[in-house]
């Protein structure tokens, strides 16, 4: 007779299979603070209440890091000095006072620019007799963009995709996975593969001797202004494993289950067709067009509130503290769980539907405190409003193309799948009619 399984071993099954949903449960379940029943002296906690995450990511956030083993893990593939892993609170204001002109309005004009361009070439390519894969050709879509304006026009964006596809796709399988299980010596390669082209790049640049207007450029001419130091190639290379992960398929997740949902919800697509017609015509949307383009800002909001881009992320305790009922220890674990966070019934109505009209008024003030598909406090994501105003661009030009989006027989759409991000396992495939039919 088969041996029933152990708590801990469901319990680690079901992280395998899909940790969001486990999470969301557990903290939904738990007041918004709940124990992963994970053996061991270290202590995993789901963090999903508004005011517990207010606590961590701004009042006492010098209470919470970035240590611990999770972080460790990521830190293995994207390196300890990138914006997103580095804990030094001195090294990681002097990234981000380096990288924030790469994300001020005068550059996101540029990156509208080339967003536009490369997307109208992707759709012009588009075989529609079949359906297309739209997180697919969003994400391929992201990283050239992202590429194209860190690091260059003459980077083979395909080329870092398929390098850095293992890497940021297994991360989020090796951090619910012991160090020594199988696959870890394959990633570890994928991970050196990846490594190995970005400083060929970095050491490309130097040799050129050029201060080229790129991030890159930007990152490698920049100095402390303490110690008059350049940052290290190292230093360099993590922040470029950082901009990789963030962009690699977070907008491209969000904007492809707003693709799903307009194809559940066809008025939503009519509703936006008719905003853009009313606002650009058929030419390409604007900077200046965003504003008035408030369904398209509407449907991103519900499809973050749904579909965050990270559904979770992480911190380490470094004081002994409390959380709603809970002690925690130095050295536990928070999950920081946002997809739980969106789904709260207690403060969002109907929570597993979509319904954009609730981002037509404000937010009252329950909901806004339970609204952080970007995080919270100074280490909020620096892609925010690049992420924002592409993302609002790209759904504007596909409502100019096509009437309707219909998902193949066969295919719900629904299912998903977790790596770091948790797109469609079916990579949001949908039949699009264009508009001349």
């Amino acid at each position: 007779m088969p041996t029933k399984p152990s708590l801990p071993e469901v319990v680690a099954a079901l992280l395998r299979r899909d940790p969001v949903v486990l999470c969301t449960r557990l903290a939904l379940t738990h007041e918004g603070v709940a124990r992963l029943p994970i053996p061991g002296r270290r202590k995993f906690w789901v963090v999903s209440d508004p005011e517990c995450l207010h606590r961590i990511l701004v009042t006492d956030a010098t209470q919470f890091d970035k240590g611990g083993p999770i972080y460790r893990i990521i830190a293995d593939a994207l390196g300890e000095d990138g914006l997103f892993t580095v804990n030094d609170e001195a090294t990681w204001r002097l990234l981000r006072q380096i990288m924030n002109p790469a994300f001020r309005r005068a550059e996101l004009r540029t990156v509208m620019e080339l967003t536009a361009d490369a997307w109208r070439s992707r759709m012009d390519a588009w075989d529609l007799r079949g359906p297309i894969e739209l997180f697919s050709e969003l994400k391929l879509l992201s990283v050239e963009v992202l590429m194209r304006h860190a690091l260059g026009s003459a980077v083979d964006t395909a080329e870092l995709t398929k390098l850095a596809l293992p890497v940021f796709d297994g991360m989020a399988g090796r951090i619910f996975l012991p160090r020594w299980a199988p696959g870890a010596s394959g990633y570890r390669k994928a991970i050196a593969a990846l490594d190995g082209r970005v400083r060929s790049i970095i050491s490309a640049r130097r040799d050129q001797g050029t201060e080229a207007g790129d991030l890159l450029g930007q990152l490698m001419t920049a100095t402390d202004p303490q110690t008059g130091h350049r940052l290290s190639d190292r230093q360099v290379r993590d922040q470029v494993f950082t901009l990789l992960m963030a962009g690699f398929d977070s907008t491209a997740t969000v904007l492809s289950w707003a693709c799903v949902l307009m194809a559940e919800r066809g008025d939503q697509l009519d509703r936006l067709r008719t905003e853009v017609a009313n606002v650009c015509a058929d030419r390409t949307p604007t900077l200046e067009d965003l504003p008035r383009l408030v369904t398209a800002q509407a449907l991103l909001q519900e499809s973050l509130r749904l579909h965050p881009a990270f559904p979770m992320f992480f911190r380490n305790v470094k004081a002994e503290t409390q959380l709603g009922k809970h002690r925690l220890a130095v050295g536990d674990q928070i999950i920081i769980a946002p997809y739980a966070t969106h789904r709260d019934p207690a403060r969002w109505p109907g929570p597993a539907g979509f319904d954009s009209g609730r981002f037509a008024d404000r937010l009252d003030h329950e909901q806004r405190a339970a609204y952080l598909p970007f995080g919270e406090g100074k280490r909020k994501c620096i892609g925010e409003d690049m992420a924002t105003m592409t993302g609002l661009l790209i759904l504007a030009m596909l409502a100019q193309r096509f009437t309707a989006f219909r998902r193949p027989d066969g295919h719900s759409g629904q299912a998903a799948r977790y790596a770091m991000t948790r797109p469609s396992r079916d990579n949001a495939r949908l039949i699009l009619t264009p508009i001349d039919e």
